[in-house]
């Protein structure tokens, strides 16, 4: 009778220890969008990307390519703030957002800007009055997308898209007149669709914050203060800069 007791209570242990593991499963959620994170012949690739397998690897965290799901950004902005456990990458750490969410960070301190072809000759002194003939090109709910909103653009001056690379290629063909967008990432797509990223110019700047790690509310602070710690390691020792000197 006793060995089938400690058969079962070691049993209801185990059952119960798995249960919590995979109660405790981090999803980690991002987007394509490049260099901070993209698709490659490797699977998830980028900036961010290689950050945060240091992190994990640091932090003891298991983490493989494949448990990285890539979505466009409104449904994986909305999955963040849905699913207890779900980390997303990268993200604009603004006042608007700050309260809802935990952070890991920074990453990298990123500078966002309404950009234009040198040749329209655009000048945009005031946000609102000198964009009222324009159309501005956005990703839907970015921090891009919420900073114009912020400073009262009208919305039929916002043609907003899930994809950044889109937008990008909606610059090119003159189908928009601006487009809101991290500079650094502005710069990787307009060479990686071979234009010459001479040919354009920042005309206002947005903002300049940092990009972090989101990370839901109800997420166990324990695990975020050792994701936190591991980020801290690779700032203090360098290793951070030198990740990100790769995609510069």
């Amino acid at each position: 009778m006793k060995k089938a007791l400690w058969a079962f209570a070691f049993l209801y242990t185990v059952i119960l220890g798995t249960a919590s593991a995979k109660a405790q499963k981090i999803l980690f959620l991002t987007e394509e969008n490049p260099p901070f994170n993209y698709t490659s012949a490797e699977g998830i690739s980028g900036l961010a990307t290689d950050i945060l397998f240091r992190m994990t690897e640091i932090a003891q965290v298991p983490l493989t390519r494949d448990d990285i799901q890539i979505l466009p950004w409104a449904r994986a902005y909305q999955k963040l703030q849905d699913e207890p456990n779900a980390i997303l990458f990268c993200m604009a750490r603004t006042p608007e957002r700050e309260k809802h969410f935990q952070w890991i960070g920074p990453i990298v301190h990123i500078k966002s800007s309404l950009i234009a072809p040198k040749n329209k000759k655009i000048v945009i002194r005031d946000l609102v009055a000198d964009t009222r003939h324009y159309s501005i090109g956005t990703v839907r709910k970015s921090a891009s997308d919420h900073a114009l909103t912020a400073h009262g653009v009208p919305n039929q001056n916002i043609q907003r898209l899930h994809d950044i690379q889109l937008n990008v290629q909606k610059l090119l063909s003159g189908r928009i007149d601006l487009i809101a967008i991290p500079e650094l990432a502005f710069s990787h797509h307009i060479k990686k669709l071979g234009a010459d990223p001479d040919l354009f110019e920042s005309v206002y700047p947005l903002m300049d914050n940092a990009f972090s790690f989101g990370v839901n509310p109800s997420m166990d602070p324990a695990t975020v203060n050792k994701l936190q710690k591991a980020l801290d390691h690779l700032t203090i020792s360098g290793e951070l800069d030198r990740i990100i000197a790769r995609y510069r």
